[in-house]
This record gives C-alpha cells, sequence and structure tokens, in this order.
C-alpha cells in the first residue's frame, strides 16, 4: 500500500504535516543509514534541551558529546541512540533517566527503516513517562498495588527493561568487533565469541521474564495484521546466523515456492515463537551439526518447522516439554544456565493464535518442532 494512498492530498498541499510533526507529544527523530539527522520535532527540544534546528544535518557522532549529558547515565546516550545506527534489523523499547534540561524518565521505541527493501536509516519515539513512574511508585509505598506478586511482577518487568539496555549494548559492540574486517588475534576472537554467546543467553533470559510477567498478569496482547510468515522467518534465521556459526553449525532456510498467502497473525510475537525455537536448536545441538527451517503449505494450514540434529529428548519427558520451569535433565546438562520459559512462551502464543505447536524427538537423533497456524483470511 502505497503512502499516497494513505494521506489525503490535501495534508501535503496544505503543509499541514509540519505542524503536525510538532504536535506529536512523542519526541521524533529519524537519522540516515550514515549517520545524518534527518528529522526532528520540537519535543526533541523539549526532551533534550537542543534546538531541533541545529541537529538537522549534523551527524549524530559529532553531537555525543553535548547529547550525552541530558543523560543521567553518560552511556546511555550509546545504547539508545548511536549504536542502534548499526543495527539494520532489530526494534527496541527501552526507558532511559534524563538529567537536564528537566529531571525526568523517558521510553524510547526505535525501528529501523527501510526503502525498496534496503536499509535506509533509523527512526526513533520517545515518550516520557515520568508521571507513570510516579504513580507507580505511590502505589507501591501505600500499598496500592493489589498484592506481593502484582509487586513482584512490577519488580520483573522494571528491572528486566534496566538489564536489557547495558546487555543490547554489548552485544552491538561484540558484533562490531566480531564482524569482517577487524583483525584480532585467534585468543581473543575466541574469547569474544565466549562472551557473546552469554549476552545472548542473558538477553534471552531477560526477554522471557518479560514475556511470562505479560503472559502471568493476562497482559500480553496480539496486534494482528497481513503478515508474510516467510519474511519473519527469514529475518530470525538471519538473526541467528551469527550464533549457528561461532558453532561452526549449518542453520540452512530456503524459501518456499510458491510463497504462502499472508497469515493474520502478530508478526512481533511469531518472531517470539520461532526465536525461541531456533535459538533451542542451536544451543541442544552440538558444533558441526545441522539446523533446518522449512515452511509448508498444508490444505487450510500452514507448517513451520525446525529440525535439528541435536541430543533429543526422552519419552518420558516430553509430555512436560511445554511447562512453565520445566527442563529435561538432559538439557540442564547441556546448558544449566537457561530459563525453562522459552517453551512454554511459545505454546502460549501458538495457542492464541489458534495455532498448534508439537515436537516429534528421538533421545540422540534430534528433534523436529512443528508450528501449525490456520490459513485464515485476512480481515
Amino acid at each position: 500500500m502505497s503512502f499516497a494512498s494513505r494521506v489525503e492530498p490535501s495534508v501535503c498541499a496544505e503543509s499541514v504535516l509540519e505542524p503536525m510533526f510538532d504536535a506529536s507529544p512523542y519526541a521524533v527523530l529519524y537519522a540516515a543509514a550514515d549517520g545524518r539527522v534527518l528529522a526532528a520535532n520540537k519535543a526533541v527540544g523539549v526532551f533534550f534541551g537542543l534546538d531541533p534546528a541545529e541537529l538537522v544535518g549534523k551527524q549524530i557522532a559529532a553531537l555525543a558529546e553535548v547529547w550525552a549529558r541530558s543523560f543521567t547515565e553518560f552511556m546511555s546516550f550509546h545504547e539508545v541512540i548511536a549504536h542502534p545506527l548499526e543495527d539494520h534489523e532489530s526494534e527496541f523499547l527501552r526507558d532511559v533517566e534524563i538529567a537536564a534540561p528537566a529531571h525526568r524518565f523517558v521510553e524510547i521505541a526505535s525501528a529501523p527503516v527501510r526503502k525498496a527493501g534496503t536499509y535506509a536509516g533509523r527512526l526513533w519515539l520517545m515518550r516520557d513517562v515520568t508521571h507513570e513512574r510516579e504513580i507507580t511508585e505511590l502505589k507501591i509505598q501505600y500499598g496500592g498495588l493489589r498484592s506481593a506478586d502484582e509487586i513482584k511482577s512490577k519488580f520483573l518487568t522494571v528491572a528486566s527493561h534496566q538489564l536489557r539496555t547495558p546487555l543490547n549494548a554489548i552485544r552491538w559492540n561484540l558484533d562490531l568487533l566480531l564482524g569482517d574486517g577487524v583483525a584480532l588475534p585467534a585468543e581473543t576472537v575466541e574469547a569474544l565469541r565466549s562472551i557473546y554467546r552469554s549476552v545472548t543467553s542473558s538477553i534471552s533470559i531477560v526477554d522471557d521474564m518479560l514475556l511470562a510477567v505479560d503472559i502471568e498478569q493476562r497482559t500480553l496482547r496480539l496486534e494482528r495484521g497481513a503478515v508474510d510468515i516467510v519474511d519473519v522467518v527469514g529475518k530470525v534465521v538471519r538473526d541467528h546466523a551469527r550464533s549457528a556459526a561461532m558453532r561452526s553449525q549449518t542453520l540452512a532456510f530456503a524459501e518456499p515456492t510458491p510463497r504462502p498467502a499472508p497469515l493474520f497473525v502478530d508478526a512481533g510475537k511469531m518472531e517470539t515463537v520461532f526465536s525461541r525455537l531456533i535459538d533451542n536448536a542451536i544451543k541442544y545441538t552440538p558444533d558441526g551439526g545441522r539446523i533446518a527451517v522449512e515452511i509448508r503449505p498444508v490444505k487450510d494450514e500452514v507448517e513451520i518447522a525446525v529440525r535439528d540434529s541435536g541430543i533429543g529428548i526422552p519419552d518420558k519427558e516430553r509430555t512436560r516439554l511445554f511447562e512453565r520451569f520445566y527442563r529435561s535433565k538432559k538439557a540442564i546438562d547441556v546448558n544449566p544456565n537457561a530459563s525453562g520459559l522459552g517453551l512454554y512462551i511459545a505454546k502460549f502464543i501458538v495457542d492464541a493464535h489458534d495455532g498448534r505447536i508439537e515436537c516429534q524427538t528421538r533421545e540422540g537423533e534430534g528433534s523436529v518442532f512443528i508450528v501449525t497456524l490456520p490459513r485464515r483470511s485476512v480481515i
């Protein structure tokens, strides 16, 4: 659907876009792929004490010294503004604390922008959440929260959000160090790979904690739309390519021909499902093993299978695979530091889409996890 078909011509003709842009209570920032700021609305100036007109045309790297002073922690600027420019794939949502020109808490959402399939830059939307923070603190202080479980869940949510920011900053820097063109001694590369594996595992655990809280509090919502499931699965495979390569594993994905029609699903939640399945396949498959991802249209459904040559699962433990916190003895021996929430979360999301998830496995011979989704007409 073209942009022109979604905007009345008079909006552009009567120069309404500029006042709309500045009327937004959200701070809006857009930077090109080369790091130049191309757009900033008035709210950016309110939040950070900077003149938006002076930001436009400048490199974000050149603004770092002045801009970073607005943040309570100097590195927060690099974690949520500078480093994400190097990430052409991931979206994120973070809370940061601003010290100047006024103390406030800001929720920052960011996503890559693509033009004709090519990375064009990155967009940031920033929202003042200071009032929400204050209300939550008052509720906790005066017993307004319903129970100790609610306080625990709120603590887990806040703590997980705060942990995710520094962990992602570490991961982005490791991506740069381990990227092509960086010559490092073999021992250093191996040490960095070990750190990368630990960081990505920690991020996965933090994400699982956040999702488990949403499920427990029944606040997990689906935002369905017409979704090309091939694109979703392909992105997840690309995101995990480095982790598989570090273990000399083959991670294969052949796009089906023809492609299945778009499914009526939540794209972000589907990414979560296949990320958990592929991540597990990498963790529990020996070095040099093979992981294959396949998509097959079947009658009124679409099957997505993740097949590995890993450790497999004993028959007696298969019935408990999707229980919260459950981990088989063999899985614990191979990877003692996982959350035990990944398959539980995957099943919850698939069930919410009226789908099914099943496991075909034999101990010592690998596993196949099959997600089946209805080919429901897009509404």
